[in-house]
């Protein structure tokens, strides 16, 4: 009796471990089933929010080049594998990629006003979109870390003031000062003088239209106040006012690579990538298009773009999802040769 009792029991151990072993077997299966449905998802949410981003850099990029000026200066280069350090002392390298140009929009109601809501004065301002990667040693080769998209945008108008008179060689021209009653100070009564002195005094700068690209981007910054350590004034130049952390915006930072291409009028077509420098300066046109006699404004009017292309790729580091994108935008046209 009890050899049956001790055999039953052993039995039921038995029993109880297979249904032990089924239940954890069970239990991976669901588990490997439910790692793989969220895997599936998590990927499938950063798809989309990968388009999302996309998406908003198409519209912004869109609405930028479709108002772009289209006789003025346009700038687009490329600065592959630039050395240098972080911020902790390790050698990185970078490349830079970027399109600047002026854009142009007619000027909204609140624009036009007089009141203390009135926030742009011209009708332009500079655009530039700059993609930088950063690039690492690991393991004895240099691999890309991080990369991210920025657009920037000039300020509506920049005031400073000088930290003296302005000295020779800037002209400092006679003129009467201003007044809140907004009548000529020269039939007030009694008359005041004009300044000759030009110190202590609010200027106000906006965005200066460029129709000579031959100097590159760099020459953005240039005014007719000189350079602010020459003079010792406090004015800076457009391409300074680009690079303030005001106007100066993210838009991604998952971005792994960016190139910019276009066909010009000529039917040529040019691209600026991450993987060679490039540098195109293309000249603006005259009033008259035509310009002086001399001037080659056919080729200038040829190297024009005409439809741009986009192309970048997006990444998730935690995900390991990658997507590649691109676009074409049309440009602005130049209208009929005044007096044709």
């Amino acid at each position: 009796m009890s050899c049956r009792l001790r055999l039953c029991r052993a039995m039921t151990l038995i029993e109880l471990l297979v249904a032990v072993s089924l239940g954890m077997v069970i239990i991976a299966m669901a588990w490997t089933a439910f790692v793989r449905a969220n895997s599936s998802a998590a990927r499938a949410m950063v798809r989309v929010d990968l388009h999302a981003t996309a998406a908003v850099v198409r519209e912004y990029l869109s609405r930028d080049l479709a108002n772009a000026a289209p006789a003025l200066a346009f700038f687009a280069r490329s600065i592959p594998q630039v050395a240098g350090v972080d911020a902790g002392g390790a050698p990185i390298r970078t490349d830079t990629v970027e399109m600047v140009f002026m854009c142009q929009a007619s000027r909204l109601e609140d624009e036009m006003s007089t009141g203390e809501e009135q926030t742009r004065k011209s009708e332009f301002s500079w655009v530039r979109w700059r993609f930088r990667r950063t690039w690492k040693e690991v393991a004895g080769a240099w691999t890309p870390v991080s990369g991210a998209l920025y657009r920037s945008i000039s300020s509506p108008a920049r005031n400073w003031v000088p930290k003296n008179t302005l000295v020779p060689p800037v002209p400092v021209p006679e003129t009467y000062p201003p007044n809140a009653a907004n009548t000529p100070t020269y039939l007030l009564t009694p008359p005041i003088a004009k300044w000759t002195n030009y110190g202590g005094r609010t200027y106000m700068n906006l965005p200066r239209p460029l129709r000579d690209a031959s100097q590159g981007i760099e020459s953005l910054d240039n005014n007719r106040y000189g350079t602010p350590v020459a003079h010792t004034t406090e004015d800076i130049g457009d391409l300074a006012d680009l690079d303030s952390p005001d106007n100066d915006r993210l838009v991604s930072n998952r971005i792994r690579d960016f190139a910019i291409g276009w066909q010009d009028a000529l039917g040529g077509a040019e691209v600026v990538a991450s993987s060679a420098a490039a540098d195109h300066r293309i000249d603006g046109l005259y009033l008259d298009v035509t310009g002086p006699a001399g001037n080659d404004h056919a080729k200038q009017l040829g190297a024009r773009p005409r439809v741009t292309r986009v192309a970048f790729n997006l990444a998730d580091a935690k995900t390991g999802v990658s997507q590649d994108f691109s676009f074409s935008i049309a440009l602005p046209g130049i209208q009929t040769q005044m007096g044709r």
